[in-house]
């Protein structure tokens, strides 16, 4: 009998911790004029004060949730990511403890569809070889491809670049560059082979790029499911990063453990 009732509260518990783990604390449709309800939206929700941002993707009706688990109650700066779609005005919420919110987001065509560019994509966006393109990977480890893409610099000033960045250290930040303790030598030669490419994909030439921006497609169905909440911590507000991310994908919680960037 004490058997019985043990497996019986055992299955109680267990049941109630799917169903807290199913609870929302925000849920909302994602929609555009161009294609109405949006399947492989991300929308990301930061918390007021908070450097971490939670994301996760809509389903192929265009709805999105974020577990109860994931979000802290607060005022929250929602975002999205769709290639060749922004916004229709400012996204917010609030999220309030033991209580869903509902917050349906409306899209509009980019005005800047350069801004939305990831590393990945400029890469495939950019003509040139892989061996060209290579060089790249490298810097991508302390900025991204746009900073370069942006940039009105010549060939000349380009191999000067090159050589100064050679010497900071991998995942050196905007804001921290770290020098290395050892200096490593960029030959003229190599610096100038790269530079001269590098002009050619920048706006040294003009305002606009002489090449088709190309995007990647939004995840759907079965690619769409492989997707959990991702987290992303805002390394510009601070030197010190305090979070936790287990392998199941926890939340990062404050105080659990310290890396100094």
């Amino acid at each position: 009998m004490k058997i019985k009732t043990l497996l019986l509260a055992t299955s109680m518990l267990m049941a109630a911790g799917v169903v807290a783990s199913q609870a929302q604390a925000l849920s909302g449709k994602v929609s555009s004029t161009e294609e109405g309800a949006m399947e492989g939206v991300l929308v990301s929700a930061q918390r007021s004060g908070s450097p971490i941002t939670v994301t996760v993707v809509t389903d192929q009706s265009g709805s999105y949730r974020f577990p109860a688990a994931r979000l802290a109650p607060g005022s929250y700066a929602l975002r999205i990511r769709a290639a060749g779609y922004e916004l229709d005005g400012a996204g917010a919420a609030e999220v309030a403890a033991g209580r869903a919110t509902t917050a349906d987001l409306r899209l509009r065509k980019a005005h800047d569809l350069a801004a939305q560019l990831t590393s990945t994509e400029w890469l495939i966006s950019m003509p040139g070889t892989a061996e060209q393109k290579r060089p790249l990977i490298e810097c991508m480890s302390c900025h991204t491809v746009e900073r370069i893409v942006r940039s009105k610099l010549r060939a000349p000033e380009l191999a000067a670049v090159l050589k100064r960045m050679q010497n900071y250290a991998n995942n050196s930040t905007v804001q921290h560059p770290q020098k290395r303790l050892v200096e490593r030598e960029l030959s003229d030669k190599r610096a100038r082979e790269v530079a001269d490419y590098l002009e050619t994909v920048n706006l040294s030439a003009g305002e606009s790029w002489s090449y088709p921006l190309q995007t990647l497609p939004r995840p759907r169905g079965r690619q769409r499911g492989t997707i959990p909440p991702l987290h992303r911590f805002d390394r510009s507000k601070t030197r010190s990063v305090i979070w936790r991310c287990d392998r199941i994908g926890r939340e990062p919680k404050a105080g659990l453990s310290k890396r100094r960037l």
